[in-house]
Parts: structure tokens; sequence; C-alpha cells
């Protein structure tokens, strides 16, 4: 395994020369904050919330998608990128369930711990909230018969298309249930047609709600809302 010379935060380190930097910064022990980012896919930069400095480049960089480099040195924490991350949590929270009592996820949500360490703990923006909590029910059951407690529970007002639910049952499960539509504000998480998940390929795997960092995505047995 060819290894490449790279300096984070000051700290040289040596890593793979197929690494992120996020992988090689983790291998160090330094920790960078993520939200869209999961183990089990590769590299989407959706979020943006893991951007560094990378000396010589002219743009902040994602570091879970942006390969390290012979010489690279990157910069993770500064008053710059500090700035930057809280507001993208804003904008992202600018269009999300306000109401964290009430979602599924309460105690266990990424983008609520991320708020949290970035030092977020108030919206100073705002937009009109789309979209309704949708529930399906498991495959084999008819529409608007009794939800057993382990139905995957939709809520499109905690999404913030991450696109993790969609590439987990495309890249893993190999089965398309779930796909991005629609532009801007526009943009949603939706089913073949619109159709219940019961109605579409979707084999119960639950691989959406284990990837997803929000309540939009849960399963019945922990939806907390009346």
């Amino acid at each position: 395994m060819k290894l490449v010379s790279v300096t984070i935060d000051g700290h040289r380190l040596e890593s793979a020369a197929d690494a992120t930097i996020l992988a090689a910064a983790r291998q160090a022990g330094i920790e960078i904050p993520t939200l869209c980012f999961c183990d089990a896919l590769g590299p989407y930069s959706a979020c943006r919330v893991c951007v560094v400095e990378v000396k010589g480049a002219d743009r902040l960089l994602p570091a879970c998608g942006t390969r390290v480099a012979d010489g690279i040195e990157v910069v993770t924490d500064s008053p710059l990128l500090a700035d930057i991350r809280r507001t993208l949590v804003e904008l992202i929270l600018s269009d999300h369930e306000k109401d964290c009592l009430a979602c599924a996820k309460w105690g266990g949500c990424k983008l609520q711990a991320l708020a949290k360490q970035l030092g977020v703990t108030r919206n100073a923006l705002s937009h009109q909230r789309i979209g309704r909590a949708v529930r399906t029910v498991p495959v084999g059951r008819a529409v608007g018969a009794a939800r057993p407690a382990d139905a995957i529970v939709r809520d499109r007002s905690a999404c913030i298309l991450c696109g993790n639910c969609v590439r987990v049952c495309r890249e893993v499960q190999k089965v398309s249930a779930l796909a991005l539509e629609g532009r801007g504000f526009a943009m949603r998480v939706a089913t073949p047609f619109d159709l219940p998940l019961a109605e579409t390929p979707c084999v119960e795997c639950k691989q959406c709600v284990r990837v997803c960092p929000t309540g939009a995505m849960a399963n019945e047995s922990i939806n907390h809302q009346p």
C-alpha cells in the first residue's frame, strides 16, 4: 500500500494514498464534523459540513470526498470554518422540523447533535416548511390497514435531502424504492409514482432508517408523535 505524507492541523502523518482527508484525519484522532457522511456509502458531499481548508486550493473542499496527496496541508478547525459550518446548519434548519421533542429520533438525531456542537441554539434564518408526515405500512399490507410496531415512518418535514436513504436503497440493497425528485425547494425523497412503500419493491430491510441522520425515516416503534 502506497503511503503519502499529510499534514493536518499541524500534525504530520502518513496516510494511504487513496484515503480521503476525512479518513486520514480520523486515523490521526482528529474529528471533522459531518452530517450526510455514512461509512456504509461512498462520499457524496451533499451537506458540505465537513469542508476544510487545503493550502493552495482556491476554495474550501469537502473532507469526505477529497483524496489526500503527498505533501498536502489541511486545516480542519478555524474561525472561518466554524462560521461556515454554523451557517450551513442554520440553512438546513431553516427548512426543517422545529419541534424536536416530537421527533422520532429525539436524543439520537445527528443534526441535533451537530447543531449543539457548533453552538447553533436558534435558527437565524427562516423558510416556509413544505410537506407533511407520510406514514407507510410494510410490503403486503393494504393501505389503511393497522400499522405494525415496525412500520417505517416517513416525515418529509424532517428530511435534509442528504440522499442517504436513496443511495443505500439503490447501491446497497439494489432495490431503488426511493429517489430524489424535483428541484430547489421542491426537491424531495419520493417513491415511484408516489406510491406507498407497501406498493413498491421495498423489502423492509430498514437500511433507510439506519442511515437517516434525522427523523425523516424512523421505525413506528420509536415514533413519539401523537
